[in-house]
């Protein structure tokens, strides 16, 4: 199932999740994920869609694995949510100043190194955000 399948699935509990883009990479992870991350993030700063919530979510999926990055950018953090077991250990959270994501996303590909022997050549990018409204739209929305 895609993910905006899957948004589909849900039904009215997710009407408000709106996919604003959604990107495939045939590079390796390791050596692009912050660039293409840096590029869509600043893209959305600086050009958001009208009645766009403050926060940006990207799915990424790479070797049949789907973890969540949050941008927030009123905290100035990316924190990145993998449920996915890790060796002998379980889920994965982690949190940085937004300043910080290259680290981050150095750290995530040595993750998938380590606990998966993965060197991701593919990988996907998918961008939600939860729409705002205003007084009395969400009952007609």
């Amino acid at each position: 199932m895609t993910v905006p399948e899957a948004i589909e699935a849900a039904g009215s509990r997710m009407k408000f999740l709106t996919e604003w883009k959604s990107l495939v990479y045939l590079m390796d992870l390791g050596e692009s994920l912050f660039e293409q991350l840096s590029e869509t993030v600043e893209e959305w700063y600086s050009h958001p869609p009208p009645r766009k919530g403050s926060d940006l979510y990207v799915i990424l999926i790479a070797e049949n694995r789907s973890v969540l990055l949050v941008f927030q950018k009123e905290l100035d953090k990316v924190t990145l949510i993998d449920s996915h077991q890790h060796l002998s250990h379980g889920a994965v959270v982690a949190q940085v100043p937004t300043s910080k994501l290259q680290n981050l996303c150095l750290w995530y590909h040595s993750l998938l190194h380590d606990c998966y022997g993965a060197r991701p050549q593919c990988y996907e990018l998918s961008y939600f955000y939860f729409k705002r409204y205003e007084a009395g739209e969400m009952a007609a929305g």
